[in-house]
């Protein structure tokens, strides 16, 4: 069964972020900046064994 997970990063002083695994077939996944300085993104993923 598929779920929502929020990947969430504090980096106030970068320009972006990106996030890449496993889970992505390795292809970057890009976060969005809010204006608190956390990266944040949303993927929908089966459970599972990821890298």
């Amino acid at each position: 069964m598929a779920a929502a997970i929020e990947f969430k990063l504090f980096a106030p002083n970068n320009k972006a972020a990106t996030l890449l695994g496993s889970f992505s077939k390795w292809e970057e996944i890009s976060l969005e900046k809010d204006e608190r300085g956390y990266f944040r993104t949303k993927i929908q993923r089966a459970d599972g064994i990821y890298q």
